[in-house]
């Protein structure tokens, strides 16, 4: 069954110039074309209460989609898929440059640490727990 909001019925509308009630061109103009008037919204209230009747459709269109709208927004997930992919990989291929790692021929060593990382100027969580142990035990036994 379709939701409600795809049954309302679309309505085109034109504002009008409020000096001279001239149609206005769609578009960013600041003054009317025929008179010159500066322009400014006169019917915001109507605009509103026509929002307003149809917030219950959108808030439910918006809670639960229709099926032709969430299976277009999965499509188009899954056509962007192979690009994240790439994208993921090859930032993660120029995070192990620059922290050292190296990819060994076969395989991945993404679980091996580099123990000499301990010794560079970079921050490093593993040397800040060392350095806080170091510092209790001097703490304890002192």
């Amino acid at each position: 069954a379709p939701q409600a909001v795809h049954g309302a019925k679309p309505e085109q509308a034109a504002l009008q110039c409020g000096a001279c009630g001239a149609a206005l061109p769609p578009g960013r103009a600041l003054d009317c074309a025929t008179c010159g008037a500066t322009l400014a919204i006169n019917r915001l209230a109507d605009a509103h209460a026509r929002v307003e009747a149809l917030a219950p459709a959108l808030r439910a269109h918006a809670a639960k989609p229709a099926p032709e709208v969430v299976k277009r927004r999965l499509d188009a997930l899954d056509a962007d898929l192979p690009r994240r992919r790439a994208w993921a990989k090859e930032m993660e291929a120029q995070t192990r440059a620059r922290r050292g790692f190296g990819r060994a021929e076969g395989g991945d060593d993404g679980d091996e640490v580099d123990w000499r990382s301990l010794f560079t100027g970079q921050t490093n969580p593993l040397r800040a727990v060392l350095l806080a142990l170091v510092i209790w035990f001097v703490w304890w036994y002192w």
